[in-house]
């Protein structure tokens, strides 16, 4: 008989992989076993978000932990859970509680080594169909984008000789009762140019004002001394001669 003891964390890492522990299948695994030398002993692994791993340690040699050697390399298998997604509006982030994921092949339960690159399909109402691979190697929730449908609809419009067309108009957010094209009002049923209303003249300001009238009252008084002036000099001549 021989005593084995836990494994080290060391060891847990380098076979069964980071954030693992190993318990025994009746509860923790903390103290000494005493067995037959080469005694399969069986074992669980446990990681958040993966299924449990069921594996065979070995006793190799007495007061020596028990090896791990036997832990499969394809042995961590995930449950992919619809609410593991988040579904969101591309422009402004609002959540779509609405939205149907799931992955093209229908397997919720997959192996780790082909997390790297599911391809996931989602439709919602009033958005883009998505259909991509996505990385569901990391910690959930896996956020997906999705643009919003472009609509088309088809009005009559006004022409300027009054008669009447037909205007295709295709985008995000447009609708028969609301086409959103600037310039445009909707009356029954009819697209109407609206002209924008023209810039109102800007008023004179005060300053400008009697800056004008202080210039035209030296114009006024320069002139009237010149008249004056002429005047005087009209009566001095016919007087002394």
């Amino acid at each position: 008989m021989i005593t084995v003891l836990p494994p080290t964390v060391e060891e847990i890492q380098l076979w069964c992989g980071r954030a693992v522990s190993v318990s025994l299948p009746t509860g923790p695994f903390e103290s000494p076993l005493r067995v037959a030398e080469g005694t399969d002993i069986t074992l669980v692994a446990r990681r958040r978000g993966y299924a449990d791993v069921i594996f065979q340690g070995v006793a190799v040699r007495d007061n020596a932990p028990v090896s791990l050697e036997r832990f499969p390399s394809d042995a961590w298998w995930k449950h992919i859970d619809k609410e593991d997604f988040r579904v969101v509006d591309d422009h402004d982030g609002t959540y779509l509680a609405d939205a149907d994921v799931k992955p093209t092949d229908g397997k919720w339960v997959r192996s780790e080594r082909d997390l790297g690159g599911v391809e996931v399909k989602v439709r919602v109402n009033g958005y883009e169909p998505f259909c991509r691979r996505c990385d569901l190697t990391l910690a959930p929730p896996y956020v997906i984008k999705v643009s919003r449908c472009q609509q088309k609809v088809t009005l009559p419009v006004e022409l300027d000789n009054g008669r009447v067309g037909q205007m295709i108009l295709k985008g995000v957010d447009i609708s028969e009762a609301n086409p959103r094209l600037a310039g445009y009002t909707l009356s029954q049923g009819r697209l109407v140019y609206a002209p924008p209303a023209p810039e109102a003249r800007t008023p004179q300001t005060p300053a400008a004002t009697a800056q004008s009238s202080s210039r035209l009252s030296f114009v006024t008084g320069f002139l009237s001394g010149l008249l004056a002036a002429g005047i005087a000099m009209l009566c001095y001549l016919i007087f002394f001669l």
